[in-house]
């Protein structure tokens, strides 16, 4: 038996486009406190979002089909009429330069490992966080996995 009884109206904005809208059976989010899924009649919610991936659930309940995205930070509201997700980036697995992203990757590393006075650490845990989640999120298209 599925976990998705019925679907939800899903909308995930960027300042840019709109990258989503539609029917799903689910969406789990990177909460800023904990990663987190959001289902068809969920309470009512407002949350913010830390980089990472999002994976959307769509199609037949006994066997759905994933969307990912890799997503900047934002906030997502939920209530009885949808969910809507505005983030201020977000990326399909397609669309993500991996060179860019291990390049940043790396270089947040490097910030962390400097001394404190020469970096500013939360800057640098978040450039870290967003390259690690556009990796997990480009390695999708690689592998097809769900």
């Amino acid at each position: 038996m599925s976990v998705y009884s019925t679907t939800f109206q899903l909308r995930i904005v960027a300042p840019d486009r709109v990258l989503f809208e539609g029917g799903v059976l689910g969406v789990r989010l990177p909460g800023a406190v904990a990663p987190f899924e959001i289902l068809p009649r969920h309470a009512p919610i407002v949350s913010a979002l830390e980089p990472g991936e999002l994976r959307i659930a769509s199609g037949d309940p006994d066997n759905p089909q994933y969307r990912y995205l890799a997503l900047s930070d934002g906030v997502v509201e939920s209530t009885r009429s949808g969910t809507d997700i505005l983030v201020n980036a977000a990326e399909n697995p397609d669309e993500i330069d991996v060179e860019r992203a291990e390049a940043s990757k790396e270089r947040a590393r490097r910030r962390l490992l400097a001394s404190a006075k020469e970096i500013n650490a939360v800057r640098a845990e978040a450039s870290l966080s967003r390259a690690a989640a556009r990796l997990r999120t480009a390695k999708r298209t690689e592998s097809g996995s769900g």
